[in-house]
């Protein structure tokens, strides 16, 4: 999500829609999806205030995923793989992390364009270099994958939900799609 998306989407920032000031550091936007690569520099917390208290999620480990991934932009990553399983059998590690990281791509992208921080000379292989940033880039992120090489599992999707409430979110980002529907 570049800059310019905001006025491209008929929101002005007379709006106050994304105001500018630290309340939207309080704001914790959960994206379900394919998981997250945490090293993109839209993660950056750098002169991000501590966590939210209200804040009570986690940071999973796994397959190429530890706790340290995590920080005061991505504060929470957790990944739900039971109706998958049940299904299809265990994940092959070989293929793809058991964890949330981001094998696929797209969670990182869904992520990074609602809440991603300022990335400054970010370009498409050259061109068009700007700045890039998420539509509330001052939010917290928590990823929540819910989508594997086999699909994403309805059952995986609604327990993904629950721990997203539990964990107290504010909003609820989805951005799934495509294959054959599954339970």
């Amino acid at each position: 999500c570049g800059a310019r998306t905001p006025s491209f989407l008929g929101l002005q920032q007379s709006a106050n829609l994304f105001p500018e000031s630290d309340s939207e550091g309080d704001v914790i936007v959960p994206v379900l999806d394919t998981g997250v690569w945490p090293e993109s520099k839209s993660f950056d917390d750098t002169g991000m205030g501590p966590v939210p208290a209200s804040w009570k999620g986690a940071c999973e480990t796994g397959t190429n995923f530890t706790s340290n991934h995590c920080n005061k932009k991505l504060i929470g990553a957790r990944y739900f793989s039971t109706g998958y399983e049940a299904t299809l059998g265990p994940i092959d590690v070989t293929k793809e992390s058991k964890s949330p990281r981001d094998d696929d791509g797209h969670g990182t992208h869904t992520s990074t364009t609602a809440a991603g921080a300022i990335v400054g000379g970010a370009s498409l292989f050259g061109y068009a270099s700007g700045s890039a940033r998420g539509m509330a880039h001052r939010a917290r992120v928590a990823v929540y994958k819910v989508c594997w090489i086999g699909g994403c599992f309805s059952s995986d999707i609604l327990a993904a939900i629950d721990g997203a409430i539990a964990d107290n979110v504010n909003i609820l980002s989805l951005s799934l799609g495509g294959g054959t529907a599954r339970s």
